[in-house]
């Protein structure tokens, strides 16, 4: 496949890589475009070319957008990349830069936390941070390399890396393991940090590594104090990434979108919060019901009769007949039926497993009212209105059984 430029008049410019390495490049200079069809150069955004003139001047351009194109019918593959005047001061300046470590900001969060962090994430890519340029291992796209064992990519991170840490911070944090991890990295490698504060965290919440002193970015604050603090990141890292311009209005409509979804999250979980509330209170054992969660009449039973005598029920087995279970010496049981013995034997169980009785002794015959089901008798009795004048078996018939 033959050269595309063969026929135009190319020049040998110098590519200034970020990374500090430069190369050869056979290219065709055209205004704000810059064609070159050797595809084993590697050529990126950020990259800029050196251009000397016959007269022994020289020129600089920054590559925006790298504009590679897949070659066919023909054509090989090629760049076609778009770029930008530079004065000789400004290159100067931004070839020494590129030489320093590459800027990169590392996301520390909890994965509970991932829907905030798509729209973080959101906001950064709004803001035209590249692919590569920032690490979020909850949001596709923007995690680790696969394969690699996240705290040996995370130090090699720190080691090559002008890295920024942007702390996101909540009590998912704090219960996060691998969270604290990172926390205690950043702190040992001494990089730049960045706290965000998500609702319902506050700087008194916060431990660890992180100086709570530090002023930070927090959903607590005040609108107009936390619009100014998006503002300030927004400037660090276009400063710190080279990003290009971003217009006030437009920047504006993602960091108010980005503050609105954020709310409307934290606004969700609450609610969710509240519904599982809510749903616990409705499990909880309700007088007289037979639902699940709830107290059966027999335990109610059992329970409230034990507290108005002794405060034991016996669980007895005498010559391999059904078990017996009886409460401060009263009779629970209509006859001594294997029906009748398991019902008694399950309403126990249940008074066992919510803690309201408790084991005396090692032969599993005898049982003791705890405090809270002392509590809970007398809350049962007055609620059901069981008379423990009345035996057991009289006073149930004013219970239905289904």
């Amino acid at each position: 496949m033959g050269r595309m430029l063969d026929a135009f008049p190319t020049e040998t410019l110098i590519l200034h890589k970020k990374d500090g390495t430069t190369a050869e490049v056979t290219a065709l200079v055209d205004d704000d475009m810059i064609h070159c069809d050797d595809a084993s150069v590697i050529i990126e955004e950020d990259d800029i070319y050196e251009r000397t003139l016959p007269n022994g001047a020289k020129e600089y351009y920054r590559i925006i957008d790298r504009g590679f194109y897949k070659g066919a019918h023909g054509i090989p593959d090629n760049y076609q990349s778009k770029v930008q005047k530079l004065s000789k001061s400004i290159a100067e300046k931004m070839m020494v830069e590129v030489k320093e470590k590459p800027h990169k900001l590392f996301i520390s969060h909890s994965s509970k936390d991932k829907p905030y962090m798509e729209a973080l994430s959101e906001m950064l890519e709004d803001i035209g941070m590249p692919d590569g340029s920032f690490v979020c291992t909850s949001v596709a796209g923007h995690g680790i390399p696969g394969g690699a064992k996240i705290y040996d990519w995370l130090r090699d991170q720190f080691l090559k890396c002008d890295l920024r840490v942007l702390f996101v911070l909540s009590r998912n944090y704090y219960e996060s393991a691998a969270s604290l991890n990172e926390m205690g990295a950043a702190w040992v490698t001494k990089v730049s940090d960045t706290l965000l504060l998500l609702p319902g965290f506050d700087f008194s919440d916060i431990k660890g590594c992180v100086d709570p002193r530090e002023m930070g970015i927090s959903f607590g604050m005040d609108d107009d104090e936390l619009k100014h603090r998006l503002n300030e990141f927004k400037d660090t890292l276009i400063s710190e990434h080279h990003l290009p311009a971003i217009t006030q209005a437009r920047w504006e409509r993602h960091r108010d979108r980005f503050i609105k979804t954020i709310r409307e999250i934290a606004a969700s979980n609450e609610k969710e919060n509240a519904d599982d509330a809510e749903g616990d209170q409705q499990n909880e054992p309700v007088v007289g019901q037979y639902d699940v969660g709830s107290i059966p009449v027999d335990s109610a039973f059992l329970l409230v009769y034990a507290a108005a005598g002794d405060g034991q029920i016996m669980k007895i087995q005498v010559l391999g007949s059904p078990v017996q279970v009886s409460a401060s010496g009263k009779q629970f049981m209509k006859d001594l039926s294997q029906r009748e013995s398991a019902r008694w034997v399950e309403a126990l169980d249940r008074l066992i497993r919510w803690g309201w009785v408790k084991p005396v002794g090692h032969k599993g015959t005898v049982y003791e009212l705890t405090g809270t089901g002392y509590n809970k008798a007398d809350w049962l009795k007055d609620g059901m209105e069981i008379n423990t004048d009345n035996e057991p078996l009289d006073e149930l018939k004013e219970f239905p059984q289904d």
